[in-house]
């Protein structure tokens, strides 16, 4: 592709609205005629690979693409490898242009960056607001200078936070533009000696790291080594307190360091302190927990406390049945120790996995919000969101790890034959049903009273039970034939099937108009407080789970709820809308308010499973919204 060709194929790109031939004859200084037959041209060869371009009447020239991803794989393999320079996207030139100021030693003229992408100056000045708001977030700002241009303005420290993010992907070019290979700022070598000395100071200390952790750790050095070659040092770190100098992570700094010094970098104490603190804040490998059991310096008692208090609040609040996992407590203690040491420090952490954890995994990251609140309580420290989705992949592996294995029924025996007759029973139930039945003790018709019906699933009873029972009951004999043990293997069975009951004609709103998040949330918790099923604090308290992160999840859905169950029983609200409402940073047109039982013992998971099944589901959330009656809206569900 010549690069008149590639020209027009940028402005195409550059634009969402047709572009009129004439401006671009101007533009490549070429007539009207010509710029018909480049078009031509250009439509031939992208006709092939998932794009077209459309002559709009009266409009101009629109490029069309049908196959993002085949597109994609053919402008890569037009632009990489040539003299056509970058190939920047609309939604990338923000990103662009931050990476080009952080690369810069002096300032960036406007104009240059205009040309370098082919766009306007004040498509580059709008550019800038995104820029700002982006660099901002880590205390960065933007200074221009007439005649000048701009250059960044923050701490050191600052300024290496912000490359390490825009640029720790590097070395496998995730996320990156096109003109960005691995030799415009860090050479193979030096990816090679750096990741190379610290896997041997690793292994000297006994540190184990994730193959992520060793990664961005490499990216953080790297970086170091090339602000100090610059000129730019650490003159002092962030905080209340400065990293442990006696620890396993301060002595390999101090061998990490002089093991660069080779390469002709001198890093003093503050720069050896910097990379310390790194060490500390690294994801460790889950997969080296056993071997991190012996060792008394990964599991300080600090990080096991705040992992079985996180845990024990969480059973608490949702009842999930975790709280007897120790795989999970080890886990997150584990998890905590790096994790913690971040925020004492202010490192950020982007959390790649974020929104598929929130949209897959609510359940769990609800849980993950509420142990944060526990950390954030007992250590004053700011827990993000980045970190609590971190903190729910751990809840949602143990989740997993329940739902292999099933939780045993529970029953009592009643029966009035003596003690010999009773063991006999037990025995025999035991013997055919091992652990799937969990007998929880044996009364006699006269101390009904005393039998914890509350714990239990149902009563196997030798004698005629007159009285109503919350739970069902078997009569038996006392020695068990084939068709007793089948009647209870049944009533086993049928307790496994769970009944889609969460949702009410009298709480589902359909077609409604509201412009925002608040008017939604403030319409159904009114609806819900005028049948008496919340408080006054029932809205606050949805309001403080969506300050801690937005509950949607994409695909037009929004599953708000209290930060804490705060209602007597579990069920829904529904409403959906004529048009959707933005909600964060997303569009939303399905609500379902949850609201799950503060006191009843239940397993939710189904619930939850059938409600991701539906919200993932494009075609279910279309049929959702244009449900026209409670029969809808309860066959979508019902039948999932």
């Amino acid at each position: 592709m010549y690069p008149r060709i590639a020209t027009i194929l940028r402005y195409l790109l550059q634009v969402d609205a047709p572009v009129k031939g004439e401006f671009l004859a101007r533009e490549i200084e070429v007539t009207s005629r010509t710029v018909r037959s480049d078009i031509k041209l250009l439509n031939d060869l992208i006709s092939g690979h998932g794009a077209e371009i459309h002559a709009v009447r009266g409009a101009g020239y629109e490029l069309r693409i049908k196959d993002p991803s085949s597109f994609q794989i053919w402008l890569e393999e037009q632009f990489s490898n040539s003299m056509l320079g970058p190939f920047i996207l609309p939604a990338d030139r923000a990103d662009f242009m931050i990476r080009k100021l952080l690369l810069a030693e002096d300032y960036v003229k406007i104009e240059d960056i205009a040309n370098i992408l082919y766009v306007s100056k004040s498509t580059v000045q709008n550019d800038l607001k995104a820029v700002k708001e982006k660099l901002g977030k880590y205390g960065i700002q933007v200074l221009k200078r007439p005649n000048h241009g701009m250059k960044i303005s923050g701490t050191e420290f600052q300024v290496r936070f912000c490359m390490s993010e825009y640029f720790q992907n590097h070395n496998s070019g995730k996320g990156l533009t096109l003109w960005e290979k691995p030799s415009g700022i860090f050479t193979e070598n030096e990816l090679k000696l750096v990741r190379d000395i610290v896997i041997v100071s690793m292994r000297k200390h006994n540190l184990f790291f994730s193959d992520t952790g060793l990664d961005n750790l490499v990216i953080h050095i790297l970086i170091a080594m090339k602000r100090i070659r610059e000129g730019h040092q650490i003159s002092s770190l962030p905080g209340e307190s400065a990293p442990a100098r006696n620890s396993n992570e301060a002595a390999a700094a101090r061998e990490i360091a002089a093991a660069v010094e080779a390469t002709g970098i001198s890093a003093p104490e503050a720069e050896i302190a910097y990379l310390t603190m790194h060490l500390l804040g690294t994801e460790l490998l889950p997969e080296m927990k056993e071997v991190l059991r012996q060792s008394n310096d990964w599991m300080d008692e600090e990080y096991y406390m705040y992992a079985r208090a996180m845990v024990d609040e969480i059973e608490i609040k949702l009842k999930l049945g975790i709280h007897n996992d120790s795989e999970l407590v080890w886990g997150l203690g584990l998890h905590l120790k790096p994790a913690l040491n971040r925020i004492r420090f202010g490192m950020s952490l982007t959390n790649p996995m974020l929104e598929s954890v929130k949209s897959a995994y609510p359940l769990a990251f609800q849980a993950g919000i509420i142990g944060a609140a526990v950390i954030q309580k007992q250590t004053r420290l700011p827990i993000s969101e980045n970190e609590i989705g971190y903190i729910a992949l751990h809840i949602g592996a143990a989740m997993e790890r329940l739902k292999g294995k099933p939780a045993p029924k529970k029953c009592i025996i009643i029966c009035s034959s003596g003690l010999g007759s009773a063991r006999l029973l037990n025995q025999m139930i035991n013997k055919h049903f091992g652990p799937r039945l969990d007998v929880v003790g044996t009364f006699g018709y006269y101390n009904l009273d005393k039998a914890p019906l509350e714990q239990i699933n149902f009563i196997i009873s030798t004698v005629a039970l007159t009285q109503d029972f919350p739970v069902p009951v078997i009569k038996v004999p006392t020695l068990l034939k084939e068709k007793d043990l089948q009647q209870i293997h049944n009533m086993m069975t049928d307790l496994d099937v769970i009944p889609f009951r969460f949702i009410r004609e009298e709480l589902t709103f359909l077609r409604q108009r509201f412009d925002t998040r608040e008017e939604i949330l403030e319409f159904l918790c009114k609806e819900l407080r005028s049948k008496h099923l919340v408080t006054e604090a029932f809205l606050e308290s949805v309001k403080q789970r969506e300050a801690v992160s937005p509950t949607s999840f994409g695909n037009l859905t929004a599953i708000p709820h209290p930060i804490v169950p705060q209602t007597k029983e579990t069920f829904w609200a529904i409403c959906t809308l004529t048009k959707p409402v933005m909600w964060g940073d997303k569009q939303v047109q399905f609500v379902c308010l949850l609201c799950v039982s503060e006191t009843e013992k239940e397993n939710l998971t189904h619930m939850y499973d059938v409600l991701v099944h539906v919200t993932e589901s494009p075609e279910l959330v279309e049929q959702l919204i244009k449900a026209e009656s409670y029969l809808d809206i309860s066959n979508i569900f019902f039948l999932k």
